[in-house]
């Protein structure tokens, strides 16, 4: 299970590379700043990487590119703020896919977006691991440190605060027969405040985010939800290592 990060704008009728392909006349496009909307709050790993990519595409088009934090709803509010922005290239999301525009359908009865007419995808930026992490002042080191505590507290809580991070806890809940229950945050940030403060046990979030929150001190990172090990994170195993596969 990866994130997978993707370049989105409203949808229009002609094909939305044709906004992206060098136009016969200079003028054409962009004429005047571009948005990017993000769907998650400043700091976040969303954020981080919405802003790098932001910056790249205004060097390469020669206009301010300016970062929109929409955060709530776990991106729904976001997406919203896109698929109803005029179709003309300057409003664009740059979203993980995965969880914005794949698994939300799943996750809500009712969008205030259609996934799939609202939007004209253009690229696929990156795909990242989310990882699996604990307070680090607990003893919990690893999958099975965490289950035992999870016992003790009769199946205990996790913080969720985006798509693909609910889906990955439910996905190991149910492998590992716990009855953990969730607990809704409007960011990562507020997450982590509550799990160092006691209040839930773990919670799975972006690489991006957790690797200098691991630095820091401030969260243990106990497993990826990748195929593979991650590069940032070598010494950290994968779900499937622990004894949990399909991840």
């Amino acid at each position: 299970m990866n994130a997978t990060l993707k370049l989105l704008t409203a949808s229009t009728l002609i094909p939305v590379l044709l906004a992206f392909a060098p136009p016969a006349n200079a003028q054409d496009y962009p004429i005047k700043d571009i948005t990017t909307v993000c769907p998650f709050a400043a700091g976040t790993g969303a954020d981080i990487t919405v802003r790098y990519f932001s910056t790249k595409l205004s060097e390469v088009l020669g206009k301010p590119v300016i970062v929109l934090n929409k955060a709530g709803a776990t991106g729904n509010i976001a997406s919203e703020t896109v698929a109803k922005a005029r179709p003309d290239g300057y409003t664009i999301s740059i979203t993980p896919a995965s969880s914005t525009m794949a698994a939300a359908p799943h996750l809500y009865k009712k969008l205030p977006f259609d996934p799939v007419k609202d939007f004209a995808p253009v690229t696929t930026l990156a795909s990242l691991p989310f990882v699996l992490i604990v307070d680090a002042k607990k003893p919990i080191h690893s999958i099975a440190d965490l289950i035992k505590h999870l016992k003790a507290r009769d199946g205990g809580f996790y913080g969720g605060s985006n798509n693909t991070g609910i889906v990955a806890a439910e996905l190991f809940k149910a492998a590992a027969k716990i009855d953990t229950k969730r607990v809704a945050y409007r960011n990562i940030a507020d997450s982590v405040t509550d799990m160092i403060a006691g209040h839930t046990d773990f919670t799975f979030t972006d690489a991006t985010w957790v690797v200098e929150q691991a630095k820091a001190g401030r969260v243990r990172a106990i497993a990826v939800t990748s195929a593979k090990r991650s590069t940032v994170l070598p010494d950290v195993p994968t779900l499937a290592e622990a004894g949990y596969p399909g991840f």
